[in-house]
């Protein structure tokens, strides 16, 4: 990696009105791949950060970047062409095409473009150039095509056109409506300690008051989600047949007064929700949408004290937190791996949690980091492409890892060594040296090898119905596994190998 001290943005520097100066001098971090970027050393930064409308989305799961985001994107293009087109046709690339069946991206699309008749193509093996993300649509008067758009899936429900890259000279950078001045931990740490405001109070005084009553709409919508899920039974759709574990996780609860448990049951119960395609809020992907409303509405109903104002205020710090990620690094899975995504949502819970319990924004900040540094390389290998396994029970580790890291940062000084701004900026570093196979395309990891005990059962069950009539001296069967003897059944009779055979099928 090839580091670059630039202060050729010196002379734009002014100030803020707190007595600060914006000074952009940054470090170019030029990665492997040759992507650029902008590591900020200053205590400000001008780019600024959008709405957390547009971090906490409310819509269906199970994913954003893969269900969201088309979903959005088709709307869009709808809008556009429908009243000339009679049919459309998808092009599904790389991430989206990998995975798509499993995370309805098809049936999203469809359901915005319903009732036009739409045709789909599916192209994993081919990526765009911009984006894993990549999809584009055509719309079709009979045969002849009259318009066409392609669109990148960002993460978090955001989507890019090609039309909108076009007019861009240079680099891409992340565009949006700026609402906040400041988009670096470290710059608003400073800027907390010059006001004497808190970061909740930086929220509300860059966004106004309006904010609130939208964080008022996402915590209804994230405490229904928790409720409906504690109700859910059943198994999930998709084809793994895994069943829902919040209701007997819940119950378990209560019987034992176990905290954890119901912190689990909590996430579990949103997890499953998404997984279901039902309502969820993006926290901030709906793949680790599980987490922040898992500790909020643990906090909320086992600690004294807690409001629900309390709980507005701590999901704008943890807005702040998933916001700063998402502007300088990625919450985006196919993109840099699920550090990005449950990582995120950590550091948010985290940071969300240390807030409730009375913590300073130093310490908010040291939580956060933690949360993230110790999921640095947590790679998106989901099975079958299903926002199922391993993203459920992960969101439910991550959700106790965040309550550790709360209660770690108020036990202990703020001093450490790297900061939120450094790890986020590892992450993403990070993230492009994960494999493609383990970035959300379901080609390697867990989605390689989660049938393998099923395939070897298999193999041993057809063995042992091949050898019924191959015994040994001593009068037993003896059986190989691969070319272990000693890992093979020694069977003396016919029913004990049936025996034997049911129990592997079953086990």
């Amino acid at each position: 990696m090839d580091i670059d001290t630039d202060d050729s943005l010196g002379e734009n520097s002014s100030n803020d009105g707190t007595g600060m100066k914006k000074v952009p001098t940054y470090i170019r971090l030029i990665s492997k791949n040759g992507l650029s970027h902008l590591y900020y050393s200053s205590v400000t930064q001008t780019s600024g950060m959008p709405s957390l409308r547009e971090l906490f989305r409310i819509g269906h799961g199970p994913s954003s970047s893969h269900t969201m985001g088309p979903s959005n994107a088709a709307k869009m293009f709808k809008s556009l062409y429908d009243a000339e087109a009679d049919n459309y046709t998808v092009i599904l690339y790389g991430s989206l095409a990998a995975t798509g069946k499993g995370h309805l991206t098809d049936v999203a699309i469809e359901n915005e473009l319903k009732p036009k008749k739409v045709t789909f193509i599916w192209r994993p093996n081919e990526t765009l150039t911009f984006h894993v993300n990549g999809m584009t649509i055509k719309a079709m008067k009979g045969e002849k095509e009259i318009g066409q758009e392609t669109y990148y899936s960002v993460g978090g429900g955001a989507i890019v056109t090609d039309s909108e890259l076009e007019k861009i000279e240079g680099p891409y950078q992340k565009t949006f409506v700026q609402v906040y001045n400041y988009s670096t931990m470290n710059s608003i740490m400073r800027w907390c300690r010059k006001t004497g405001y808190k970061l909740s109070d930086f929220v509300y005084q860059s966004e106004g008051d309006s904010i609130r009553d939208y964080l008022q709409q996402v915590w209804d919508t994230m405490s229904k989600c928790v409720e409906s899920g504690l109700q859910g039974r059943g198994v999930l759709q998709g084809g793994l047949n895994l069943p829902r574990k919040a209701h007997d996780m819940f119950r378990a609860a209560k019987r034992s007064n176990e905290r954890n448990a119901y912190l689990f049951a909590y996430t579990l119960a949103v997890s499953e929700n998404n997984a279901g395609g039902e309502t969820v809020v993006t926290a901030p992907t709906c793949g680790a949408c599980g987490i922040v409303p898992g500790v909020l509405y643990f906090l909320r109903h086992h600690t004294d004290d807690v409001t629900d104002e309390d709980v507005i205020d701590a999901l704008a710090v943890a807005g702040v937190i998933g916001n700063i990620t998402k502007v300088n690094a990625s919450i985006s899975g196919a993109e840099a791996g699920c550090q990005a995504e449950v990582g995120t949502a950590c550091a948010m819970a985290a940071g969300a949690a240390t807030f409730l319990m009375g913590g300073s924004t130093e310490q908010i900040e040291y939580a956060a980091s933690m949360a993230i540094e110790h999921m640095l390389g947590l790679t998106c290998d989901p099975v079958k492409g299903l926002v199922q396994v391993p993203c459920i029970e992960r969101n439910a580790m991550a959700a106790g890892r965040a309550l550790e890291c709360a209660q770690y940062a108020l036990m202990t000084s703020t001093f450490h060594i790297i900061s939120f701004d450094e790890v986020i900026m590892t992450m993403i570093l990070t993230g492009e040296d994960i494999e493609d196979s383990l970035r959300e395309t379901s080609k390697a990891g867990l989605a390689q090898t989660y049938n393998l005990d099923e395939l070897a059962r298999k193999q041993r069950i057809n063995e042992i119905k091949s050898r019924l009539t191959g015994k040994n001296q001593e009068g037993s069967i003896n059986l190989q596994w691969g070319d272990q003897k000693d890992d093979a059944p020694k069977l003396d009779t016919k029913i004990e190998l049936a025996q034997s055979a049911s129990s592997d099928i079953f086990e």
